[in-house]
């Protein structure tokens, strides 16, 4: 009875009743969001619900490599005369071959992209990226424009499409064209929802997202193997992708609005009151009253724009409402940023390149080790659980890594872990050894790939933390784009792989030594005292001996 009073009561308009609201300070959305509750049932079932919406994209970057599995070759040998086991290389070299498709149901060998049509392979996988950063570009900043949610709902349905014509393509053109609408509509739809579930958790709170979001992409990656060891045929593969685009559809239906689209954007406060009565009817929270508490009288100035809710929403948190208006008034000029901000300093300009760099290294090794794991002189689905598992325990630890022993040195011996286990692969490898250091490198390459986002959100000042994400993140999508270009064309003229992704990760371990250490650093939310920052130190240690 006392909750249906409370949800009546807040659901009654605050304005009707000016005089409950004597004078308190406005909050602003992350205090509101604190009332209602930063964590608690509602971001929990939020968070569950953001996994599954994850599920499509997960399912198909992680099963594409063993719809790729390889048959074996045998050649020939007229000394023998005997047909004898050989590599792809060797056989198509010959001319005098045959394949044992026995056991096998792949794309492979379903269009007989064998020898020069090896190619082909590559831009099945790198068609992926490609349509990620075609629909990255267009569809996030709409989401900023007319929300989250109704892009979520526009792009989702795309789902069960692209999910359609990949499993029953009669052609490679028509699997490289549903894969493409698959990069371009739901990669950018995760990357919203992400965004959509980080803004209803408090700021204690949000590494969880991100955090369970890798831990469900390694749990997919483990999953995958496990299911290719009794499930061989690839069509039976992608009616799983099928069915998971089609489950995930209904749990859109679920999702509120982002609150600060409602609160900043379109200014809508009534919805944006519904939305925290609704968190605070999951969380047990005392509902709205708490929320519009500082809001002020109808008849105040800061009512004309919609509440001093509004004014809060819209305020960048600086709350000096005491100084005077002539202090408070920055010129246009200083307020906006854009992308040559980023080259204004010569430390900015150098940290920017090395990001890019140990981004595109990143991806580039990472996506090339899975893409590369059908070409491996071992069982690919025990191959590809062994570096699932290596990834769970990577992803698990490598925050902890960063704190012992500092961000640079981490991500410094990240790559570098990567890169000799790699190349020593490709040296001298036996069947022991092999198993070893391929986890070593996977270890290595996943351990960076974590650090990297840590990194360069401590690198760059707030008001352009984002613009120098996004480029970091396309130079990303070149570096996976490239690698199964990269596997097909090595394996073409027969030379290994895993060599080209070694001698990247050791290069990109070169370059990271030129960044500076952030741990323990203050983020910087002005651009120009950042700038002056950085040109007056240029390392971490010089910050700290000054200190």
């Amino acid at each position: 009875i006392v909750g249906q009073a409370v949800r009546k009561r807040s659901m009654a308009d605050p304005y009707s009743e000016p005089s409950q609201f004597p004078g308190d300070k406005p909050l602003n959305l992350e205090q509101s969001l604190e009332k209602v509750g930063g964590w608690g049932r509602y971001q929990l079932v939020l968070l569950v619900i953001v996994n599954i919406l994850w599920m499509p994209t997960n399912f198909l970057v992680t099963m594409l490599p063993f719809m790729e599995v390889k048959p074996k070759f045998e050649c020939f040998e007229s000394d023998t005369s005997t047909w004898e086991k050989c590599s792809e290389h060797k056989a198509c070299s010959s001319g005098h071959y045959r394949i044992d498709e026995s056991g096998v149901d792949s794309l492979i060998t379903r269009f007989d992209l064998y020898c020069n049509k090896q190619l082909i392979v590559g831009v099945m996988g790198s068609s992926l990226f490609v349509g990620a950063m075609c629909g990255l570009l267009l569809f996030p900043p709409l989401s900023d424009k007319y929300g989250r949610r109704k892009l979520v709902w526009w792009l989702l349905p795309f789902a069960p499409l692209s999910a359609f014509l990949f499993t029953f393509s009669v052609s490679p053109i028509m699997t490289i064209f549903s894969i493409i609408i698959a990069g371009f509509l739901l990669n950018p739809m995760t990357l919203i929802v992400f965004i959509l579930g980080t803004e209803f958790f408090s700021v204690e709170k949000r590494w969880l997202v991100g955090t369970t979001l890798n831990v469900w992409f390694a749990v997919n990656e483990l999953l995958c193997p496990l299911t290719g060891l009794w499930v061989r045929d690839w069509k039976d593969l992608s009616l799983y992708y099928l069915v998971s685009a089609c489950a995930c559809l209904p749990f859109a239906l679920w999702l509120d609005e982002s609150p600060r689209t409602l609160g900043a954007v379109k200014k809508d406060f009534t919805g944006l009151r519904k939305i925290f009565e609704r968190v605070a009817y999951y969380n047990r929270r005392p509902m709205f009253l708490d929320v519009v508490e500082g809001e002020e009288n109808p008849t105040s100035p800061n009512n004309a724009e919609g509440g001093a809710l509004a004014t809060s929403l819209n305020d960048t948190g600086d709350n000096n409402r005491g100084i005077d208006d002539q202090q408070q008034q920055v010129p246009t000029s200083a307020k906006k940023t854009s992308i040559l901000d980023l080259f204004k300093s010569r430390n900015t300009r150098k940290r920017l390149i090395l990001s890019i760099i140990a981004w595109f290294v990143s991806s580039f090794s990472y996506y090339g080790i899975a893409f590369n794991i059908p070409n491996l002189k071992m069982n690919p689905y025990y191959a590809g659980i062994m570096l699932a598992a290596v990834e769970i325990v990577s992803v698990a630890i490598s925050g902890v890594i960063a704190e012992t022993f500092g961000r640079k040195r981490s991500l410094v011996g990240s790559f570098a872990l990567c890169g000799v286990s790699l190349i020593i692969y490709w040296i001298k490898k036996t069947r022991v050894s092999a198993y070893i250091l391929l986890g070593l490198g996977k270890f290595g390459i996943s351990s960076a790939f974590n650090l990297v986002y840590i990194v360069s959100a401590e690198l760059f000042p707030t008001k352009v933390r984002n613009t120098a994400a996004g480029l970091c993140s396309t130079g990303a999508r070149v570096g996976g784009a490239l690698a199964p270009l990269v596997v097909s064309s090595f394996s073409i003229i027969g030379v290994d792989p895993l060599s080209a992704f070694g001698i990247a990760a050791l290069i990109a371990a070169l370059t990271s030594l030129l960044l500076p250490e952030t741990q323990g650093m203050e983020l910087s939310d002005d651009i120009k005292k950042s700038f002056v920052a950085q040109e007056t130190d240029d390392t971490r240690e010089d910050i700290i001996e000054e200190k």
